[in-house]
């Protein structure tokens, strides 16, 4: 289970751009690959000239920017191609853009991928780390390292209205279901329950589950045990106090 984001309840993104646009999201660094994006934007405009890309990031990796900024001029993209820095929100990111694209080479953590889900917009993303356990069925998936697998995907969508308002839809339900603070704490709630269900009972030593309030282990143990855990000392003859002497002598 993924952490859950307060952001599950953020209303959709309005309406699209007029003219068809590609978003790209995160930090401009080779690991992100927006090279690759860069490539396969090339690609979708030789189909669909009006086309534009807005890249949203801040370099990360020192002299990056200018290096993609020599691709989309080498590729004769320039013009179309929007680097738009850190946006505002993420909200308004998703919103500039008639689909997200993310190009990464690897996808450690699913928090903005599941961001751009719940904006309603119709996600592509490289099959890499967890984008097929977040995105599933309710969006595309190509290859990394794949121009042509991701300018294709994007045509795609760009070409299909329909296509996309249903891939959006299904997106933003997707990630709402499995990303939302309440499914994730009755998630984990049910894992508890399954496993206090799995505890033998040992009422002889008077063992329980979850005996032990949580100050217990932040504080270190208490002197006094709990009165569940205490247990009534078999009877015997006192024992005689050994002066401190010859406790040193004895040892």
């Amino acid at each position: 289970m993924h952490e859950g984001t307060p952001e599950a309840g953020r209303e959709a993104a309005g309406a699209e751009p007029e003219r068809p646009t590609l978003v790209w999201a995160g930090a401009l660094e080779p690991g992100r690959d927006p090279e690759l994006m860069l490539h396969a934007f090339a690609r979708v405009r030789a189909e669909l000239p009006k086309a534009r890309l807005r890249m949203y990031g801040e370099e990360a990796a020192p002299g990056y920017l200018a290096h993609c900024r020599a691709i989309a001029e080498r590729l004769g993209i320039a013009a179309a191609v929007d680097f738009a820095g850190r946006p505002t929100t993420t909200a308004d990111a998703w919103a500039a853009g008639s689909a997200v694209v993310f190009s990464a080479l690897a996808q450690r953590s699913p928090r903005l991928l599941a961001d751009a889900m719940l904006s309603g917009r119709a996600v592509v993303a490289t099959e890499v780390g967890v984008a097929a356990e977040v995105l599933g069925p309710a969006g595309l998936l190509v290859p990394p390292r794949s121009p042509q697998a991701l300018a294709a995907a994007c045509v795609a969508l760009l070409t299909d209205d329909e296509r996309r308002a249903r891939l959006g839809l299904a997106g933003r339900l997707r990630a709402q279901e499995r990303f939302a603070l309440e499914p994730e704490t009755t998630a984990f709630r049910e894992i508890y329950l399954e496993l206090v269900s799995r505890w033998p009972a040992f009422p002889a030593a008077g063992r329980q589950p979850f005996a032990r309030p949580a100050e217990y282990w932040v504080g270190g143990a208490p002197a006094t045990p709990p009165a569940a855990e205490r247990q009534t000392a078999p009877a015997g003859p006192p024992v005689a106090a050994v002066p401190a002497e010859a406790l040193a002598e004895a040892i």
